[in-house]
């Protein structure tokens, strides 16, 4: 039995597609000229296999009880990673039936002129987040890619979930196109026998990696009421980069480590020296929990994960482009703060309602609470369009023209800021100089002054002598 199939985004010209199966078989694919026709033999890729096991307790839930109070154990979990030429199509099947061929194509390669993305954030697995699926499937001819904003599942302490919303990914058309993924604050899942946290995120998706994941198992949760919690998990799919068209997208994890000296904010200042605009005008930076909003809910300010995260990454991205982030549960577009936009898309459809109270805000373009739906980005070149859609019926809610700010590389920057210094330096040296030679010069005047009075002094006493 194959099920749960879902693509995943892992790097330039490569997929990886996961299922869940009582067996290990492999996928089968094959490359598709342009107008979507075999191309070439049929290969076969043998996938790696994973299980996971995951007992919910007081770590995971502190007071509250535990929706699956068994220790959970996994269906086989599968994945296969297809290369191809970025931009290209191909079909794959998983088990040798003649009509159980899929149809994918890899995002384009960084630096092509057109680039369209789904964005959704806090899925779920209800009738709306089908909705969501629904309509994301009827557009997925003109779709390139997607990303899912954290909160995927909605498991909450009921590790079955996971198999539940993997179905309803698939079946309801979410599983069209391939998917870069980040975690949210509901992958945390705190592990009671491992003490590991984002176990079934880390064990059911991929994503492009920086470096091998770090995990430790000692993660401990202060208040899940203001996110304060001690977590390390580094590297792997918790953070990491990717470029596509005319974009170079930056995920970040709120719910890890992010102190100025931590790894994910060592690693995003060397990320940010790779950026070159000229291939990649836009900087578009991905993260749960939204720094700019105007919701009653979640406020940076008290929530002490994006509180961290924010006031050490946001000093580094003030070159960015486009920030998106779910984790409120309605649909907000901000004015460019500080000449970036900020969208806030945490309607996909979980289960925990819409919320639609709000604040006064100066910075807030548009925002409702009244609908579930995900955005459709169209970047060309340095220009772009954005749509945000009501799933029910595909309506355009809000829609608005974008252009990337035309930013210098910061590695351009800091080699203009190294020259500058150095020439600081220079003159600093040159004055340095002449301030020793200055003191050398009065230095040795004292001396001749203090040897021509020591001279004075020997000759009155020779003479007082002699007389």
């Amino acid at each position: 039995m194959v099920e749960q199939v879902h693509v995943s985004v892992v790097g330039p010209g490569n997929l990886s597609i996961g299922w869940a199966s009582t067996e290990k078989a492999p996928l089968e694919f094959q490359e598709l000229d342009q107008q979507q026709q075999p191309l070439g033999e049929i290969k076969s890729i043998s996938p790696e296999s994973d299980r996971y096991e995951l007992l919910c307790g007081e770590r995971f839930a502190l007071d509250s009880p535990c929706a699956l109070r068994t220790r959970y154990r996994s269906p086989l979990l599968l994945q296969a990673r297809v290369s191809l030429e970025p931009g290209k199509s191909f079909r794959f099947r998983l088990h040798p039936g003649p009509t159980d061929w899929r149809v994918q194509r890899v995002p384009p390669a960084p630096g092509a002129a057109v680039l369209r993305v789904a964005m959704v954030g806090d899925l779920g697995q209800t009738n709306f987040s089908a909705a969501t699926c629904q309509s994301i499937r009827a557009h997925a001819n003109e779709l390139d890619m997607g990303v899912i904003l954290g909160d995927l599942a909605y498991a909450d302490s009921n590790a079955s979930r996971w198999d539940s919303f993997q179905r309803l990914f698939d079946l309801q058309g979410c599983a069209d196109i391939p998917w870069l993924v980040l975690p949210g604050n509901h992958e945390i899942e705190p592990d009671d026998l491992s003490g590991e946290a984002f176990v079934p995120y880390r064990k059911r998706w991929r994503t492009p990696e920086a470096k091998p994941e770090e995990v430790t198992n000692d993660t401990k949760v202060i208040s899940w009421h203001r996110y304060d919690l001690r977590c390390r998990y580094n590297f792997g799919s918790s953070w990491y980069a990717f470029s596509a068209g005319p974009a170079h997208f930056v995920a970040l994890n709120p719910y890890t480590e992010a102190s100025p000296d931590a790894a994910q904010i060592q690693w995003l200042r060397e990320e940010l020296m790779k950026v070159r605009r000229t291939t990649t005008p836009f900087l578009v930076v991905l993260t749960h929990a939204p720094w700019v909003h105007s919701s009653r809910v979640h406020q940076p300010q008290t929530e002490m994960a994006t509180f961290h995260l924010r006031s050490s990454a946001e000093p580094l991205l003030s070159t960015m482009d486009l920030m998106f982030s779910g984790h409120v549960h309605a649909y907000e577009r901000s004015k460019p703060v500080d000449g970036v936009q900020h969208f806030v898309l945490g309607h996909g459809g979980n289960n925990e309602k819409l919320y639609n109270r709000w604040q006064q805000s100066a910075v807030s373009a548009f925002r409702s609470g009244d609908h579930y739906g995900w955005g459709l980005l169209t970047l060309e070149g340095s220009e772009g369009h954005w749509r945000a859609l009501r799933s029910v019926d595909g309506a355009v809610v809000d829609s608005i023209s974008l252009a990337a700010r035309r930013m210098p590389d910061l590695a351009a920057d800091l080699a203009a800021g190294d020259s500058a210094a150095a020439a600081a330096a220079s003159v600093l040296v040159c004055l340095g100089c002449c301030l020793c030679l200055c003191c050398c010069y009065l230095y040795r005047r004292a001396r001749l002054a203090d040897e021509e009075e020591k001279n004075a002094l020997r000759h009155a006493v020779t003479y007082g002598n002699a007389m």
